[in-house]
């Protein structure tokens, strides 16, 4: 701990958001599928200033969704 208590970190720090093509990189599609999804509303995005950023917790979630799925479609 330094001075100020707070402990030091010793990775750096995650990204909490990602670009379109990097989260579509992420999935294993193609830029336009991620967009395709972010047009549709399955992936989540934020806007900072001229940027659309992708949540990774939103990749996550749909990740998840689609699990939930193939497991009741294949039972």
């Amino acid at each position: 701990m330094d001075a100020n208590g707070i402990k030091p970190r010793s990775r750096a720090m995650k990204p909490q958001c990602i670009s379109v093509p990097d989260a579509a990189k992420v999935l294993g599609v193609s830029r336009s599928k991620a967009f395709a999804l972010v047009a549709d509303g399955r992936l989540p995005v934020i806007k900072i200033d001229r940027r659309t950023l992708v949540p990774v917790a939103g990749i996550e979630t749909l990740v998840d969704q689609l699990l939930q799925v193939g497991r009741s479609t294949s039972d």
